[in-house]
């Protein structure tokens, strides 16, 4: 029979047995920085440059602060066009002729959120031929690389549905704006 006393003992042997795994592996995120503190955010002068979506979208936010991008994608035509007072896809049918934009051009500006987030507003005023008065946010946050990103969350932040922009070297056409 087993006494109490030395039960007790061989618990408290196997339960640090079955900690060290957890124990070794937390030291191991510690020592390797993964709860370092992210950069600071990127400031205005971070912003200027061309950027590519998930979608293949193009975006060039000029030093000027002006903008174009190309090859618009469904979810941002989506995004700018859509409008809870109306049947999805009204818009885009009755003042677009049914065929969605793919180019736009306008003003851009960096700013932050009462919270103090930053974000890129753009404010179209084309979107290919016709003149609008559309506009769209994007937050900024860090990829896991920690470069910089333009993001869009479809939903709430946290539903993880959300579409990136990241700096690239792919020049963008100049047609039309």
């Amino acid at each position: 029979m087993v006494s109490p006393a030395s039960a007790c003992r061989r618990t408290r042997g196997h339960g640090v047995r079955r900690a060290l795994p957890f124990v070794l592996a937390l030291v191991a995120m510690v020592a390797t920085g993964c709860f370092s503190e992210p950069p600071p955010p990127p400031v205005e002068s971070d912003m200027p440059g061309v950027w590519c979506g998930t979608e293949n979208e193009l975006l060039d936010l000029r030093i000027d602060g002006t903008f174009r991008m190309e090859r618009i994608s469904k979810t941002y035509v989506d995004e700018m066009l859509g409008d809870g007072d109306y049947v999805d896809g009204y818009r885009l049918r009755t003042e677009f002729g049914g065929v969605a934009p793919t180019s736009g051009s306008g003003s851009w500006d960096y700013s932050r959120s009462i919270q103090g987030l930053p974000f890129v507003g753009l404010e179209f005023e084309r979107l290919d031929e016709k003149t609008v008065t559309e506009g769209v946010g994007f937050g900024i946050e860090w990829d896991d690389d920690q470069r910089a990103a333009l993001v869009i969350y479809h939903g709430s932040r946290d539903n993880g549905w959300r579409s990136w922009f990241r700096k690239c070297d792919e020049p963008v056409r100049e047609s039309g704006a």
